[in-house]
């Protein structure tokens, strides 16, 4: 009578197998996901890239037109795409706006003395005040020489909408800001334009 003959199993279980396979999804799976994390950060890296160059661009515009035009009072808004350029998918918009100085912030230097030392304090307001004059006159040519320009551009990114802004200003071709010399009228600075009326 022959014995039966036994085979000493070298392949896998079907409980190994099941543990390879889900080990093997895991790991897909993350790398997929590290790959669509990497598209998208190229992706975007590219739309700012585009957005970066359009707003150079346009902002030179913007200044071009300052200098054309001259500086007008006032706050000054426009909007478009950029067809134009091959990218229909990017708009702008630029807002022009008076420089404006606050100069009641001033008075608050003299919040740091002591409420014991009312002279010392009184003292401050008065110097504060003296400087009220040339003060006023550094900052009424300020707002006549120099504007902000303050350019949105923005981008269609699926249902969402992507953005970027930037912030400049611009001042007059004749604005020159240095020391006044002797004789300087009691101004602090020589702003280069006296008081000539804007275009």
């Amino acid at each position: 009578m022959r014995g039966r003959q036994t085979h000493s199993g070298s392949g896998f279980t079907l409980i190994e197998v099941a543990i390879s396979i889900a080990i093997l999804a895991i790991g897909l799976g993350a790398l997929l996901d590290a790959q669509a994390n990497s598209l998208h950060n190229v992706d975007r890296a590219r739309d700012l890239t585009i957005a970066t160059l359009l707003a150079r661009s346009k902002m030179i515009d913007v200044e071009q037109k300052l200098f054309d035009e001259g500086f007008t009072m006032g706050e000054e808004k426009e909007e478009g795409s950029f067809e134009e350029e091959g990218q229909k998918d990017y708009e702008w918009a630029y807002r022009i706006a008076e420089l404006e100085i606050d100069l009641s912030s001033l008075t608050s230097m003299c919040s740091g003395f002591s409420e014991d030392t009312d002279g010392e304090s009184g003292d401050c307001e008065a110097m504060l005040s003296g400087f009220a004059g040339p003060f006023e006159s550094l900052t009424d040519e300020l707002g006549r020489s120099i504007r902000l320009v303050e350019l949105t551009v923005s981008w269609k990114k699926g249902k969402f909408t992507d953005q970027m802004t930037l912030r400049a200003l611009v001042t007059r071709e004749d604005f020159n800001l240095q020391p006044m010399g002797e004789g300087g009228g009691g101004n602090l600075l020589d702003l280069g334009g006296g008081n000539e009326k804007v275009p």
